[in-house]
C-alpha cells in the first residue's frame, strides 16, 4: 500500500508542475516540455492502476482462498473413509 501512496504523491507533484507550466506557457500548447511531462503523468497514473489491480486480485485471491478452505473444513472428513472402508467390505463379500 505504501506504493501507492508513494505513487500518489508523484502523481499530484507532477499534476502540479504541469498546470503551471502550462500557465506559463498558455501559447505553446505543444511544446516538448509540456509533451514529456504529460507522458510522464500518464506512466505514472498506469502504473498506479496495475498496482492497485494487482493488489486487489490478490486480496481477492486470498479471501477466495480462505472461503475454499473453510468449506472444506465444515465438511465431515470421517464420512469419506467410512465409505471407502464400506466400499472395501462390499467388494470383499
Amino acid at each position: 500500500m505504501a506504493d501507492v501512496t508513494h505513487l500518489e504523491e508523484k502523481i499530484k507533484r507532477l499534476k502540479k508542475t504541469l498546470s503551471e507550466k502550462r500557465q506559463k506557457d498558455l501559447g505553446a500548447s505543444g511544446s516538448l516540455e509540456l509533451r514529456t511531462f504529460q507522458k510522464q503523468l500518464k506512466r505514472l497514473q498506469r502504473r498506479r492502476r496495475v498496482l492497485l489491480d494487482f493488489m486487489q486480485r490478490g486480496t481477492k485471491a486470498k479471501t477466495e482462498k480462505a472461503e475454499t478452505e473453510s468449506k472444506s473444513e465444515a465438511k465431515p472428513v470421517a464420512e469419506k473413509p467410512a465409505a471407502s472402508a464400506a466400499g472395501k467390505e462390499a467388494k470383499a463379500g
